[in-house]
């Protein structure tokens, strides 16, 4: 059955597609015009981009700029009719007749869709304009090309494309090249990137993951067979005529509404310049809206969102034509990242200390095996390890690597990001633990599981906010690539916690298996440890130094010493937890250490909090609560299963 009904007897006048007998040479025509039409995509979003920048340079008024960008496509429903008009034997049809019959989706189907992907896609660059006053160009594009990343994992949501490591590393490779060109562009360093708003970076992000969403909800809501142009140009025109009500209204509750912080009074460019800048940026538009549906639904969503990546050094490109801007070597190879190191290994590597405790422990109290094993170490293990041996190395090689390199961005940050505002976003885990638990897991999406993440994270944002009457322009004054480094260690870390319950087993219950695959986590830290202190104590990059040795102070050494042996137990805890709960209820459950927190500063350093960090707290475990339900009743559900 096809996804939608076919309206009667549509006629395709357009040669742009014709339908060919040969569903294969169908197929290459439709890829080959996909490559046409993301090729013309890249030329108008930067085209739309410097006149976009020249517009909002005497003009900040983010709100009209994107409606007046998304009201601009209306003017194609006029120009197919004409077209229509005079190439078509019912020339005589009335604007809606003549549409009806063109669209290949049934008409009423096509304007509801229009309707609910205008509004999606006017709130998504709506965050983004917002974001261009506190964020440069450079740190906002590349935040922004984070958004493949989202399509991906949208795409194998809800397109049930599969997972695929190629595509990944092909994802990777271009976001990381896209970095290295916006930070070190113009010979700049990144002190620019350093410098901007966390929230303004986190408003970028955002809009990219809603940019993500929406290519999907594109893909998803016309279909995935539906190449016919005229149809596409319909949708695309009816996205820009139901934009003109959202315009209107919005525009006068940002006049006369009650919130100073995003006040835009009415009217247009005052100058000539910039009336010219407004059109042109118009214009630009219209050609990306029309090119934006037809790339998608030609190619798909992940090639259309990597292929606009091609917008940087095109970018890069016209600057130096244009602006004549020189370009630093680092745009076309390297990055570096900031410290510490030594603490996170330090940290990764005590698990270790486990492996010669359980040998002890077995050699004591368990079976005459292991009570003349000697000093066969790897025999008692293997003995007491329900994974098999060779296997459980090769998993604790991963997972050890992988949380190093997760926790390394975590330590990084606090360099230039306040505990309050490190705990406020590396709180967003939660989503995406659900996000990744509904891809790799095979969870099943719910309404009640999302709230309750998005309910505990409201609260955590409450309570980092404002616990001791504090001033939220902290978190909005922080670093924003510091801001970046704690969202990447989020997202890695939840990363960890699905695929261990994934490769470990959401079963396993066997609490020596898990022990000593932490001590093992441990060992594969210590060379890590002593590649990584070489190179950071000779490193090139002097942002990066860090020479070697421990702290030379009695308190340093004891608050290290006193820090490893939180994190030991911080680890060991947090393996049993994801294989006996679930990813999700742990990295929610972590979110009550932040009113867990409160709590002992009132007790032990006699701190007061405002009204906001108890209404917090209260959201925090009403969210962890809803989970904790909704987990029982599944389980209540199993057994019932079971006993039938």
């Amino acid at each position: 059955m096809d996804l939608h009904p076919v309206a009667p007897t549509p006629q395709e006048a357009t040669t742009l597609l014709r339908v060919d007998e040969n569903a294969t040479t169908s197929k290459s025509v439709s890829k080959r015009a996909g490559f046409i039409a993301l090729g013309a995509l890249i030329w108008s979003w930067v085209l739309q981009a410097e006149a976009s920048q020249a517009v909002q340079a005497d003009f900040n008024k983010p709100f009209f700029i994107v409606c007046f960008n998304h009201t601009a496509p209306v003017v194609l429903l006029p120009l197919l009719v004409c077209y229509f008009k005079f190439t078509d034997d019912h020339g005589n049809l009335s604007l809606l007749e003549t549409l009806q019959r063109r669209s290949v989706i049934p008409f009423p189907k096509l304007w509801r869709d229009a309707i609910f992907l205008s509004s999606f896609y006017a709130v998504t660059d709506y965050f983004w304009y917002a974001a261009l006053a506190n964020v440069s160009v450079a740190v906002g594009t590349a935040i922004f090309n984070c958004s493949p990343l989202f399509v991906y994992c949208f795409s194998i949501c809800f397109l049930h494309e599969r997972l695929s490591f190629a595509k990944m590393c092909g994802v990777l490779t271009s976001f990381v090249g896209v970095t290295l060109v916006v930070i070190f562009q113009d010979s700049s360093d990144l002190n620019a990137i350093e410098d901007t708003s966390v929230l303004a970076g986190l408003m970028v992000v955002l809009s990219a993951a809603l940019y993500g969403a929406y290519e999907v909800a594109i893909r998803l809501t016309v279909g995935e067979d539906i190449t016919d142009t005229v149809t596409l140009l319909i949708m695309t025109g009816l996205c820009g005529l139901f934009t003109i009500p959202l315009w209107l209204v919005g525009s006068f509750f940002l006049a006369y509404g009650p919130i100073e912080a995003i006040h835009e009074p009415l009217g247009f460019p005052d100058s000539t310049y910039g009336v010219i800048m407004l059109l042109a940026t118009g214009v630009m538009a219209i050609v990306f809206c029309v090119f934006l549906p037809l790339s998608l639904c030609w190619t798909s969503p992940l090639e259309t969102s990597v292929g606009c990546m091609l917008t940087i050094p095109l970018s890069g490109v016209v600057d130096t034509v244009v602006h004549n801007t020189s370009f630093s070597w680092q745009c076309i190879t390297s990055l570096n990242y900031q410290r510490p190191f030594f603490i996170m290994c330090f940290s990764h590597a005590a698990p270790v200390m486990m492996i010669p405790f359980i040998f002890a422990f077995y050699r004591i109290f368990g079976g005459p095996e292991d009570r003349y094993a000697g000093f066969d170490v790897v025999g008692v293990l293997q003995r007491h390890s329900v994974i098999p041996f060779p296997k459980l190395c090769r998993l604790a090689t991963f997972f050890g690597a992988f949380y190093v390199v997760s926790d390394y961005f975590w330590f990084s940050s606090f360099k230039h990001l306040t505990v309050a505002a490190g705990a406020a976003i590396f709180n967003s885990s939660p989503l995406f633990v659900y996000c990744f638990s509904i891809c790799l897991l095979h969870e099943k999406a719910s309404i009640k599981k999302l709230f309750g993440v998005l309910t505990a994270f409201a609260g955590v944002l409450l309570v980092v906010m404002y616990q001791e009457d504090s001033d939220p322009s902290n978190l909005i004054n922080s670093s924003v690539i510091a801001g970046l480094m704690m969202l990447t260690a989020a997202t890695m870390t939840a990363g960890f916690q699905v695929m261990l319950a994934r490769f470990v087993g959401n079963g396993m219950n066997d609490i020596s298996t898990l022990l000593i695959f932490n001590g093992l986590c441990g060992i594969i830290a210590i060379p890590m440890w002593f590649i990584g202190s070489i190179f950071f104590a000779n490193s090139p990059f002097p942002s990066a130094y860090e020479p070697f040795g421990f702290p030379d102070t009695t308190e340093g050494v004891f608050l290290l010493t006193f820090a490893v042996v939180m994190f030991v137990i911080n680890f060991i805890c947090l393996t049993i937890s994801i294989c006996l709960t679930s990813p999700l209820e742990t990295s929610v459950g972590f979110m009550l250490t932040i009113p867990l927190s409160g709590v002992m500063d009132i007790l032990i350093h006699h701190t007061y909090f405002s009204w906001q960090f108890i209404v917090g707290s209260a959201l925090v475990m009403t969210g962890f609560g809803i989970l904790e339900f909704n987990s029982m009743k599944s389980a209540h559900g199993i057994e019932r299963d079971d006993t039938v």
